[in-house]
């Protein structure tokens, strides 16, 4: 239970981490063909994995996570973190068919999709 509760504490960490990351301050590009308005906020988050592809939240709750797509092994980030590295909480991720994944043993997002599906928020690098 001691190790439990400190896994979430660290994984909690993790993903402040990673949301600090997030330029707020960035300008958007201009939309156009090839061009992601978004591109420059996440750009330190693309740089240091480029499995990210996006950032989903709900205002409101705690969902606020980063996404992960692994074309070659689609569930990987359902025991990784964002890093690569083992963990039992893993990171919500995108298989080839567009569905939103995550550890349904933790407190991720996929419990609360069902009663968030339409109002997510993901914003894409």
């Amino acid at each position: 239970m001691v190790k439990r509760f400190l896994d979430d504490r660290k994984t909690e960490s993790e993903f402040a981490d990673l949301q600090s990351m997030i330029d707020t301050a960035a300008t958007p590009a201009p939309a156009g063909e090839n061009v992601n308005p978004n591109g420059a906020r996440f750009a330190a988050l693309r740089d240091k994995n480029s499995d990210f592809i996006g950032w989903i939240s709900i205002d409101g709750t705690n969902l606020d996570f980063p996404v992960m797509y692994a074309p070659d092994n689609k569930d990987f980030y359902l025991r990784h973190d964002f890093n690569k590295a083992y963990s039992v909480y893993g990171v919500p991720y995108l298989d080839e068919q567009t569905t939103l994944g995550a550890n349904a043993e933790s407190d991720q997002p996929d419990h609360l999709r069902p009663q968030y599906e339409n109002r997510h928020d993901l914003r894409l690098p």
